[in-house]
């Protein structure tokens, strides 16, 4: 559980690089390496305003190997 707190912590300081440059919107994606969770999957693709974004790692994530979910800038 250690992990997904630091994991979380530092999703949170991208979320707030990201908004300092100017980004309003964000897309979630996963690995696509096969091995994301439901949870994971669930997110993949969807759209949220910078500050609706939801946490990450998401708190029902069981991936064998670790949540991969990232935040991507939306145009």
């Amino acid at each position: 559980m250690r992990e997904n707190r630091e994991l979380a912590k530092l999703n949170l300081e991208r979320l707030a690089a990201m908004k300092r440059a100017g980004v309003n919107r964000v897309c979630v994606r996963i690995s696509g390496l096969g091995d994301d969770c439901r949870a994971c999957r669930a997110l993949d693709r969807r759209e949220y305003f910078i500050d609706e974004a939801p946490p990450l790692p998401p708190r029902a994530c069981r991936c064998r190997l670790g949540c991969k979910c990232v935040f991507a800038a939306v145009r």
